[in-house]
């Protein structure tokens, strides 16, 4: 019995931690040296290749973690959700854990928006995401949006569809 309540609470605190990293905003960005890493359509190497995840472009990846495994990682580019092996590609952040004031989205769906070097002015949609997802506590306020700063490029999230939690 005392087996079954160990594995119960092993697994419910893996379960947790699982559930505490995809309520963050993840970007991910390719490492290998062959300049991509293929995203397949199940977590192995002998899967249906149905993308690829590039290295950083502008101080910013392309790809989305959805879900982080111990070899195999669940991506996002695009419509494309898939499997990547974890060990080409590297995780960038904008929630450090250590800033006073935490952006939080407040409802489902809301984009997240990149710069278009097509058109001036135009800002297309990087990703969306799901209510209560921590998107940063490093940012910076301009106009209506707040700003995710990376290397060169930006993101932007509208003001209007997060929440500010200002950590005491």
């Amino acid at each position: 019995m005392k087996r079954i309540f160990m594995l119960f609470f092993v697994l419910c605190g893996g379960m947790a931690l699982w559930a505490q990293q995809q309520k963050e905003l993840v970007v991910v960005y390719a490492t290998s040296n062959d300049g991509f890493v293929n995203i397949r359509q199940q977590p192995s190497a002998k899967s249906k290749i149905i993308g690829k995840v590039f290295p950083m472009f502008h101080g910013i990846g392309n790809g989305v973690l959805r879900e982080r495994g111990q070899k195999w990682d669940k991506v996002s580019v695009g419509n494309i959700t898939g499997w990547v092996n974890n060990k080409y590609i590297a995780y960038m952040s904008w929630y450090t854990h250590e800033g006073d004031t935490i952006l939080i989205a407040n409802k489902d769906n809301i984009p997240i928006y990149t710069i278009s070097y097509a058109e001036e002015g135009e800002m297309p949609v990087f990703t969306y995401v799901k209510k209560e997802t921590i998107l940063a506590d490093k940012f910076q306020e301009q106009g209506d949006y707040y700003v995710l700063i990376t290397g060169h490029d930006n993101l932007f999230i509208r003001k209007q569809d997060v929440k500010l939690i200002i950590k005491e």
